[in-house]
C-alpha cells in the first residue's frame, strides 16, 4: 500500500468515525429536543424528534455500509425489502394523528353492516321509555342547541363512577370529521359514499339508516383524510349542510328531499381546483340559521378567488327560498363557524377568517368589529369558535403554538372624552391578554363555563382565568380530541375514540371508556340521555338517563351491531 493510499484510508476512516459519532449524537438529542419544542407544539416536536431520528440514521448507515462489501450492501436492502412488504400485508396504515404520527394498526375484517329495517322499534321490542326518550331528544346544532359547548342535559347522567353509561348499538360509518344533530329520533350526519357526499338519517335507537341524499363531490388530504367536516344545523323542518367541497344544500328532515341547493364554488367566482388550493383541508363552516326582520336566513363562511370584485368572506341565502340576502367581507375563509353573538344588546354574527377575527351585521353583512389573528387557510390553519367570554369579551384559539388571546370589544355610542369635548366612537377593540402557552386549541374549541375557561390545549386539558390570562390547571394527555361541558363536567372525545368524563374544578377523572376505534376528531353530540360518537369508521350511541327506573337497562337486541 503506498503512502497516499495509507492516509486516503485514514482519512476515510476518520470520516466514518465522525459520521458514526454525529448519529449517535443526534439519537441522544432527540429527547431533549422533543420536551423543549414540543412545550411550543407537539406537531413541531413530533417533527423535529423525527427529523433527528431520520438524520441520525443516515449518518449511521453512511458508517456502517461504508465497512462492509457491496453484497452485504444488497442482501441488508433485500432484507429489509421483504419485511416491509411482509409486514404490510399484516398491518395496516390508518392515516395520522392531530399530531403527525402516523397510525399503524393490525388488518382485520370490517365491522358488519347490520343495517336494521325501519320498522326495528316493533321488529325488536325496544323499551317504550327508551323510544320516548328518543322522541323528545334533541340538538340542533354544533357544539348543542346554543352552539357554545356548554350543553345543559337534565336527562344524561354524568355520575359514570357510580353508573357508567351503555353502549345501545355500533356500527360502521363512512368517511368524514362531520358531527351529529338530532330531533325526531333521527341522527342526522354526512360522510363520503365513492365519489359523493351523503346528507344522512339514521334511527336513533338502531343506528339504521332511513334516508341517504347524496351529492357530487370529493376532497381528500394525506394529512388530514377524506369526507364532509361540516356539521348541520336544523332549522323547524329543514336540515342545512355544508358539504366539504363547497355544496350549501337544504332538505326536509322527514326525507332528505332537497328543498334547495347553492353552490358556494360559483359563487366565490373560482374554480374547485383553486378552492381546494386555497383551502387546503376542505370547508368546515357549520350553517348558522339566524332571524333577520322576522325571516331565517342561512349565514355561511363563502371563500373566493384573489382579485374577486364581490366580498368572499360571507354568505347569508333566504332559508325558505335559497335566495342570496346579502355578502360580505374582503378575507379569505378559515375553518371556523359562523357564531351568534349579544353584546351591548346587539345580535351579530362572529367568525374567524385568514387573520382575522370578525363582527358582521345580521341585516345586511356590514363589519362592525375586526381583530388580527394570523393564520393560513393553506397551512397552519384556524378551527376554532371565537368563544364569547362574560359581556363583550372574546376569546380567539388556535393551535400551532399561536395560543390564545382574549379582547374586549367597546360598542358605537360610547362617549369619550378628548380635551374638552366628547366624542362618539365607534366599535373599537383591545387586547386583554395574549399567551402562545394557553389554550392551544387546534381541532378544537374552548368553553366558558361558570367564569373560566376549558379546552383541550395540544391535547392536553386545560383550565384558565380569563380575567388573568393565567393557567388554573392542566391534567391529562387525550390527543386532538373533542370537548363538550355537560351539567358541569368535562366530556372528552379523545382522538382515539375512548369518552372521558373530568371533574371541572380539580381536573381529576371521573370515569372513561373506549367506544369507537380509529382516529375521532369529530365533535359527540349530547342530546336527552343519549350520547352520540363517531369517526371516519364508526358511529355509537351510548344511553345514560339521569332517572334511576328500569329503563337505565337496555334491551341487548336494542342494538344494530355488535358492541
Amino acid at each position: 500500500m503506498t503512502r497516499d493510499e495509507t492516509i486516503e484510508n485514514r482519512r476515510f476512516g476518520k470520516t466514518r468515525r465522525r459520521l458514526l459519532i454525529a448519529g449517535i449524537l443526534l439519537w441522544i438529542a432527540v429527547p431533549f429536543v422533543f420536551w423543549i419544542v414540543s412545550d411550543v407544539d407537539h406537531q413541531f416536536g413530533n417533527i423535529s424528534a423525527v427529523g433527528l431520528i431520520l438524520f441520525g440514521g443516515l449518518f449511521v448507515a453512511s458508517a456502517i455500509l461504508s465497512w462492509v462489501s457491496w453484497r452485504w450492501t444488497v442482501a441488508l436492502g433485500l432484507t429489509t425489502a421483504a419485511g416491509i412488504y411482509g409486514a404490510s400485508q399484516i398491518v395496516e396504515f390508518k392515516g395520522f394523528t392531530g399530531e403527525l404520527i402516523p397510525i399503524l394498526a393490525l388488518k382485520k375484517e370490517p365491522m358488519s353492516n347490520n343495517v336494521i329495517a325501519i320498522d326495528a322499534a316493533n321488529k325488536f321490542n325496544i323499551d317504550p321509555v327508551l323510544v320516548e326518550a328518543a322522541a323528545r331528544s334533541s340538538s340542533t346544532q354544533l357544539l348543542g342547541n346554543e352552539r357554545t359547548g356548554n350543553v345543559l342535559a337534565p336527562d344524561f347522567a354524568t355520575e359514570w363512577d357510580q353508573q357508567p353509561p351503555k353502549i345501545l348499538w355500533r356500527r360502521p360509518i363512512g368517511l368524514g370529521w362531520s358531527g351529529l344533530v338530532v330531533r325526531d329520533r333521527k341522527i342526522f350526519t354526512l360522510y363520503q359514499s365513492g365519489q359523493k357526499e351523503t346528507i344522512a338519517a339514521l334511527d336513533l335507537l338502531t343506528g339504521a339508516t332511513l334516508w341517504e341524499t347524496k351529492v357530487d363531490g370529493y376532497h381528500t388530504h394525506p394529512l388530514g383524510g377524506t369526507g364532509p367536516r361540516a356539521t348541520s344545523t336544523i332549522s323547524g323542518d329543514l336540515l342545512v349542510s355544508q358539504t366539504a367541497s363547497g355544496q350549501l344544500v337544504v332538505c326536509k328532515l322527514s326525507s332528505g328531499e332537497i328543498v334547495w341547493k347553492q353552490d358556494l364554488i360559483e359563487w366565490g367566482g373560482w374554480s374547485l381546483s383553486q378552492s381546494e388550493k386555497a383551502i387546503t383541508w376542505g370547508r368546515s363552516g357549520s350553517p348558522l340559521v339566524v332571524d333577520r326582520e322576522g325571516k331565517p336566513i342561512v349565514v355561511v363562511p363563502l371563500g373566493g378567488a384573489a382579485g374577486n370584485p364581490e366580498p368572499i368572506s360571507m354568505a347569508a341565502f333566504d332559508l325558505s327560498s335559497g335566495e342570496l340576502v346579502w355578502r360580505a367581507g374582503r378575507d379569505q375563509i378559515a375553518y371556523s363557524s359562523p357564531v351568534l353573538f349579544n353584546m351591548h344588546g346587539q345580535d351579530h354574527i362572529a367568525i374567524i377568517q385568514e387573520n382575522f377575527a370578525v363582527g358582521y351585521s345580521i341585516q345586511d353583512g356590514s363589519e362592525m368589529w375586526r381583530a388580527e389573528w394570523p393564520s393560513s387557510s393553506g397551512g397552519e390553519a384556524c378551527a376554532s369558535q371565537p368563544v364569547l367570554v362574560g359581556k363583550n369579551r372574546v376569546l380567539l384559539g388556535k393551535g400551532y403554538a399561536l395560543g390564545s388571546k382574549l379582547i374586549e370589544i367597546e360598542a358605537p355610542n360610547t362617549e369619550t372624552q378628548n380635551g374638552n369635548r366628547s366624542e362618539v366612537a365607534g366599535w373599537s377593540v383591545k387586547t386583554v391578554w395574549d399567551h402562545t402557552s394557553l389554550l392551544k386549541t387546534k381541532f378544537t374549541s374552548a368553553i366558558y363555563h361558570q367564569e373560566k375557561l376549558f379546552g383541550l390545549s395540544d391535547g392536553i386539558l386545560e383550565c384558565v382565568d380569563p380575567n388573568s390570562g393565567k393557567r388554573v390547571w392542566k391534567k391529562g394527555r387525550f390527543g386532538q380530541g373533542q370537548l363538550l361541558i355537560v351539567n358541569d363536567r368535562l366530556l372528552v372525545s379523545t382522538e382515539d375514540g375512548r369518552v372521558v368524563l373530568v371533574h371541572p374544578d380539580r381536573g381529576e377523572l371521573i370515569y372513561e371508556m373506549p367506544v369507537v376505534e380509529g382516529i375521532t376528531w369529530n365533535i359527540p353530540t349530547v342530546a336527552g340521555p343519549f350520547l352520540l360518537v363517531r369517526n371516519g369508521e364508526e358511529i355509537a350511541c351510548l344511553y345514560s338517563p339521569a332517572t334511576t327506573d328500569a329503563s337505565q337497562t337496555a334491551p341487548e337486541s336494542a342494538g344494530a351491531s355488535e358492541q
